[in-house]
């Protein structure tokens, strides 16, 4: 009886802090996109600060590529994760270097853009993690399925991504969102399940932050692409690009200014 009772009183307080991780990691997610979006709300207001961001380009790729880097770092080496105050100065380097690599993406969008992106990022985001909390099936378990099918799909939303840069078929775009947008929500849920616990596969209880920037890098890769589908979809109702405070050019100005004049432009300009 005094074993059982031991073994209940530790599954009791087991179940605790695994409570107290997810309510962590959680809140440390939505104050990481918080955190983001305040600053590109900074960008949209600000026509200076974009301006910066269009003329040190070299500045935005540099950060989101070291934020890859000190990401990998953050994931592979334990020992960090758990050095206080080590992994907080890590982690508020990593989201400040995404956050500045993202803004420039976002200089030439508005805020009903952004809002809008929010919203059909967020709330599938929320649906997923709680899908992933109440099935009962183990998605940990299918990590070779998983990584199959995210194979194919990576494959499909690249041929689609290619066909729509090079032919300019805005469907061909739309596919490969919709092929980033399933996969990315099939590994919320099973993010959502190793951050839960009771799993085959579960996160360490330490590792709150790794879990936040992992929801975190999934809300980045929709938000990236569904903020240029957002914009797609602004230009064909409005039939207007989509402008931020105090700035004249919309995107397709600024595409038109990266890919030069067209042969027929050059030609009626001769004329």
């Amino acid at each position: 009886m005094e074993e059982m009772d031991i073994a209940q009183q530790r599954a009791i307080l087991m179940r605790k802090i695994r409570r107290r991780f997810m309510i962590k990691a959680y809140l440390l997610f939505i104050a990481f996109v918080l955190f983001s979006v305040l600053q590109w709300c900074l960008v949209l207001t600000f026509p200076v600060i974009g301006d910066f961001l269009i003329n040190h380009e070299e500045l935005s790729i540099g950060g989101l590529f070291m934020s890859l880097i000190l990401m990998t770092i953050f994931v592979f080496v334990e020992g960090i994760r758990i050095a206080i105050p080590i992994n907080w100065l890590l982690t508020f380097i990593i989201l400040e270097a995404v956050t500045i690599g993202m803004s420039r993406l976002l200089v030439m969008t508005c805020y009903g853009v952004m809002l809008a992106s929010l919203i059909v990022v967020l709330v599938p985001m929320v649906i997923s993690i709680l899908i992933g909390s109440l099935i009962k099936h183990d998605v940990t378990l299918d990590v070779i399925i998983l990584f199959v099918l995210s194979f194919v799909f990576f494959v499909g939303a690249v041929y689609f991504v290619t066909f729509y840069v090079i032919a300019q078929v805005k469907l061909a775009f739309y596919l490969y969102a919709t092929l980033v947008y399933i996969i990315v929500c099939i590994f919320i849920m099973y993010h959502a399940q190793t951050i839960n616990g009771n799993r085959y596969a579960e996160m360490r209880t330490t590792d709150y932050l790794l879990a936040a920037l992992i929801l975190y890098v999934d809300f980045l890769v929709l938000y990236m692409v569904i903020t240029h589908v957002m914009l797609m979809a602004w230009e064909g109702i409005a039939k207007s690009p989509c402008k931020s405070a105090g700035r004249n050019g919309g995107p397709a100005e600024q595409s038109r200014s990266i890919f030069g004049s067209t042969e027929a432009e050059v030609e009626l300009d001769d004329y």
